[in-house]
């Protein structure tokens, strides 16, 4: 078993607001029904959290019997190492009981639950047009040039998009033909009274081709990804052919939590998605937690993540840099997520869109007109509605970025089909790099303000994305200036004459290119050196290294302590240097130790915080003052104390007892517990071994459990 490194409390995630109308298979009809939830969080009392626990301790230890109701691993599938530290807890109504996980030395924080809002939301077929002003119709397929893109791919089943929703009605007339595959399913069924507890728990793979949506939510995102086309019902998706992959992680109301997002996100990138759609969403006031950790492997894994960007419930759309939402908002500005806000016919912001410069990418069509919820036409799409189960072919006309972001996921399995070596990144980059300029219509669309950097790149446009020039990965190209480049993942980037070198390319490789082709190749951030290089400018004596293409600045104290030598550092031109991308300071490697100009105070770094040590461990570690770095008063304040473990703990083993004790301590996981004459004989210990040590000292080593 292993100690908790962190604990967080579930958040709760549904499918948000949107407004729609539903209608049989061709006669459409025109009531529509104003769904009345909201896509803002509701804080919720009950006590299930989720936590990761370290490797090596007892989780008997952390969490009594007593205060279990129920303890599940989240990713109970997953092979991976680290996922496998991840558990979902339901434990009894007691703040104190979690006020002291809070307080355990063990654990780096918890998140209260939070309750999250699901996103509202040529061929033969009634519904389809070329027309893209036809607003009865598939008017946004002609909008963002699918039709036209068709000319060049239609999909293929052999790309995977794993739709994290209600589920999907794999009877539905328009999505019956295979395409629909077995899934996945990690939702509370039958929920407890006592809010934040669940008496039903489903967490099992479901069958190729049922209906697994109890909901209708998730029948819409799959029908405008991938409705069958040609096929004289209903409508056409923006692939002719995928595999559509329902993973059911929100109930019949749409609600849902994190942990079972996140659970559900990395099925999908174990079993075979290259796209995942994420139309839900809310507010996490303490972070995002294991949802984060969940779409970072899934990154890592080159699956491209893909969300709405939520909808405000007051319908003038909220500023996410100031209101994030989730998962939207999930990647920590690292481009994990592609976030996707709403327009309408007309490319302007739809009124109920959230927006925003951190974590919008890019805008699709979510409806035709938003008024009002009583005055909207909205995008049409398969549907099922569970008051009518007998019902399979209906259609419906709905309102949200859940319509926008499959509109995406739409496009992006497109891309994919035809350039099945693009990865997330990739794909990413040519979606923006290929989008259409929409600022002249959104000059007071963001709640009375210009929109301008905050609607991401721009309107998708799938011609675009689709038209770009290929060569395969590692290629280099010249341009006619003399400009090298490396083909990435599909997008060009420079490479410099060092890092041409650096990495091994001969001149023999190159193939040249003219104007035309280069512009349609997306550019993306220059090559840089090779892991670990070592860089300074000409002008600067600062000294960098590369860390996942990021260069990030060294303090004497983290070169020493990574033991890099000055003989190792190139010297790089202004222009050059200055191209990459920077990222924060480097922390120093664990056991870096330091202490503040004029203090003979010595500090040992553990995870980037400091530890004091008495002059006892300083000695028993066999450090030595000569590796000690003097730091200036703001670099030591960069390294924040370690609140749970103030003094760094003696080397494992290790025998101590204060001077007016006569108890005897062990060192065990770097807490002190406490011996009887019975365990201190049995374990052969000798009292020459026992270093006495000040009880100002003693007090500052964490007690653990005595050993009888």
């Amino acid at each position: 078993m292993s100690y908790v490194e962190f604990i967080r409390t579930r958040t709760v995630i549904s499918m948000g607001t949107f407004w729609f109308s539903v209608a049989l298979a061709v006669a459409l009809a025109t009531v529509f029904l104003a769904v009345a939830t909201s896509f803002d969080a509701r804080p919720v009392t009950g006590h299930a959290v989720v936590l990761k626990v370290k490797n090596g301790a007892s989780l008997a230890s952390i969490l009594p019997a007593s205060r279990i109701i129920s303890l599940t691993r989240v990713f109970h599938f997953s092979q991976d190492r680290e996922l496998s530290h991840f558990f979902r807890l339901e434990t009894p109504a007691d703040p104190i009981f979690l006020e002291s996980l809070a307080q355990n030395k063990n654990l780096e924080y918890f998140e209260r639950e939070k309750a999250l809002k699901a996103s509202e939301i040529i061929t033969s077929d009634p519904q389809f047009t070329t027309d893209s002003a036809d607003l009865g119709r598939q008017w946004w397929l002609a909008k963002v040039q699918v039709t036209r893109a068709w000319e060049i791919a239609t999909g293929t089943k052999d790309v995977t998009v794993a739709v994290l929703d209600t589920g999907i009605n794999g009877k539905h007339e328009d999505l019956s033909d295979g395409r629909v595959g077995g899934g996945y399913a990690s939702y509370c069924q039958v929920p407890a009274s006592m809010a934040g507890q669940c008496l039903v728990h489903i967490a099992s793979t479901v069958s190729a081709g049922e209906n697994t949506d109890d909901n209708g939510h998730g029948t819409i995102i799959a029908g405008i990804i991938g409705a069958i086309p040609n096929n004289t019902k209903g409508i056409a998706g923006i692939n002719w052919n995928v595999r559509l992959v329902p993973v059911k992680v929100l109930d019949s109301a749409g609600n849902g939590t994190s942990a079972d997002v996140a659970a559900g996100i990395v099925w999908a990138a174990d079993n075979g998605a290259q796209i995942i759609n994420l139309s839900l969403g809310g507010a996490i006031l303490e972070g995002p937690g294991v949802l984060s950790e969940a779409i970072s492997y899934a990154y890592r894994k080159s699956v491209l993540v893909i969300a709405a960007a939520g909808n405000d419930s007051t319908l003038v759309g909220a500023d996410l840099d100031t209101a994030a939402v989730y998962p939207v908002c999930s990647d920590g500005e690292k481009n994990h997520v592609l976030g996707v806000a709403a327009v309408d016919i007309k490319d302007r912001k739809a009124g109920f869109s959230n927006f925003g410069s951190k974590c919008i990418d890019l805008v699709a069509p979510g409806t035709t007109y938003f008024n009002s919820r009583d005055d909207q036409r909205g995008i049409i799409s398969t549907y099922y509605d569970p008051k009518q189960p007998g019902k399979n072919n209906l259609y419906v006309f709905a309102s949200g970025s859940s319509m926008a972001a499959p509109m995406v996921s739409g496009v992006a399995a497109l891309l994919k089909s035809k350039y099945p070596d693009l990865g997330a990144v990739g794909l990413r980059s040519r979606l923006t790099a290929s989008a259409a300029d929409i600022s002249a219509q959104n000059l007071d669309a963001c709640a009375g303000q210009n929109c301008a950097g905050r609607l991401g790149a721009g309107r998708l446009d799938a011609l675009g994305a689709l038209q770009t020039v290929t060569f395969l990965s590692n290629s280099i190209i010249r341009d006619s200036a003399g400009q090298r480049y490396v083909i990435v993942d599909g997008l060009r980037r420079s490479i410099s004459e060092f890092v041409f070198k650096q990495r091994g390319f001969v001149g023999e490789d190159i193939k040249e290119v003219s104007v035309s082709e280069l512009e349609l190749l997306p550019a993306s951030d220059p090559f840089p050196p090779v892991e670990g290089t070592l860089l300074k400018s000409v002008s600067n004596p600062t000294v960098f290294v590369v860390r996942d293409e990021t260069l990030l600045p060294l303090s004497f104290l983290a070169f020493r302590a990574h033991g890099y030598t000055f003989a190792n550092v190139t010297t790089f031109s202004d222009k050059e240097l200055g191209s990459y991308n920077f990222g924060s300071d480097l922390v120093p490697a664990d056991g870096a130790l330091l202490k503040l100009v004029g203090n003979p105070a010595v500090y040992y770094l553990k995870e980037g915080k400091r530890r004091l040590l008495s002059a006892f461990v300083f000695h028993a570690l066999g450090l030595k003052f000569t590796d000690v770095v003097d730091v200036s008063n703001i670099e030591f304040e960069r390294y924040r104390e370690d609140s749970l473990v103030p003094l760094h703990p003696p080397p494992e083993g290790s025998l101590i007892k204060g001077e007016a004790s006569a108890t005897v301590y062990v060192i065990e996981n770097g807490v002190r517990r406490p011996l009887s004459a019975q365990s201190f004989a049995a374990r052969a210990y000798q009292f020459a071994q026992v270093n006495v040590l000040p009880e100002s000292e003693m007090v500052g080593y964490q007690e653990g459990a005595p050993i009888l």
